[in-house]
């Protein structure tokens, strides 16, 4: 069973982690990045150098998940790079590609699943059902 978010949207597909690192520096800041900034977002959690960040924003803006703009401000260009797809699109398509992937195109068997595994507080089910009702109440 397919669902609605992953029916063939162009430039929806899986996000490989060290692309997604850039994608997360993007959705954290909010506007566009140069590579350095990038770079520096990625650093505080481990090493990385910005002719693969170069690589990385290339690969994405192809698959047409960033844009990149040449700013020549002066003797060196930089890269400006904007992301083309929002972080909430990106995990309903990713949600729903576990879904569909993993538990046969069932929400029902996924939360199951992690309630029966313990991976869901009691708190956070709650949190859960609160939200499951807020919608409803409003449709």
């Amino acid at each position: 069973m397919k669902n609605k978010n992953t029916e063939n949207k162009p430039g929806t597909v899986h996000i490989p982690d060290a692309e997604l690192e850039v994608m997360q520096a993007l959705w954290q800041s909010d506007k566009p990045l140069l590579i350095a900034d990038i770079v520096r977002n990625i650093e505080k959690s481990h090493k990385c150098t910005k002719a693969s960040v170069h690589i990385l924003c290339d690969r994405l803006a192809k698959r047409g998940f960033v844009s990149i703009e040449l700013v020549d401000d002066g003797p060196v260009a930089y890269k400006k790079v904007t992301a083309l797809m929002t972080e909430n699109r990106y995990r309903a398509f990713e949600a729903d590609n576990i879904v569909n992937k993993v538990f046969r195109g069932s929400w029902k068997n996924l939360m199951a699943s992690l309630i029966d595994a313990g991976t869901i507080s009691g708190e956070e089910l709650k949190e859960i059902s609160e939200i499951v009702n807020g919608r409803n109440k409003g449709k």
